[in-house]
């Protein structure tokens, strides 16, 4: 079984360090911690990831921003993306389906709760668990 490697983009270092250790942690992944939009395309460009995590503390515009770079990119094109919006009501559905964003997480409260979210909506079964008991 190969560890999944997931970026994770958010401007709160706070947040970002607790949901990195999370995701590490609980879900067993290798997560690559970002703070901006434009650092996390250069990344996702260089890593190729298994998945974007999008933490919508930044601007609405930098995120549309973001995904339209992602799918113009022929490297990052198809790497699937799930924001973290926790509390936001103004989503725009059909434009996040345009962009092909699999889905969208607003519970950040329960850890494990998190990080199984993520793996049902990657469908990463297998991955997720691996290091929690």
């Amino acid at each position: 079984m190969t560890t999944k490697t997931v970026l994770l983009i958010n401007n709160d270092p706070n947040l970002r360090e607790v949901m990195q250790a999370c995701l590490s942690h609980i879900g067993g992944w290798q997560v690559y911690s970002i703070a901006s939009p434009l650092e996390g395309l250069q990344r996702a460009i260089q890593e190729q990831p298994d998945a974007i995590l999008f933490a919508l503390s930044t601007t609405s515009i930098s995120f549309l921003t973001f995904l339209k770079e992602l799918r113009n990119q022929p490297k990052t094109q198809t790497i699937p993306v799930v924001l973290i919006a926790p509390g936001e009501k103004w989503l725009n559905f059909p434009l996040l389906q345009h962009y092909q964003v699999l889905g969208v997480i607003d519970d950040l409260s329960n850890p494990k709760k998190f990080s199984e979210q993520i793996a049902k909506l990657l469908d990463w079964k297998e991955e997720i668990f691996s290091n929690s008991d």
